[in-house]
């Protein structure tokens, strides 16, 4: 969900997990908290992805534009 400059996402079933974000040509690594939530501010380049293990699954979404 985008909200004004803000990303937050929620991995489902909840999990402590780390999601690499990748944007453009760079990558950051970002840790849900207890619920799975993670905010954090949308990057300036697009498209973006997201990469985590949940529930012992690697998922890879597909690039979007946000």
């Amino acid at each position: 969900e985008v909200v004004g400059d803000e990303l937050h996402l929620q991995v489902a079933p909840p999990a402590v997990t780390a999601v690499v974000v990748r944007a453009g040509s760079g990558s950051a690594e970002h840790t849900t908290d207890e619920l799975g939530r993670l905010s954090l501010p949308v990057p300036d380049e697009r498209p973006i992805r997201f990469e985590l293990v949940v529930g012992g699954r690697r998922v890879v979404t597909d690039w979007v534009v946000v």
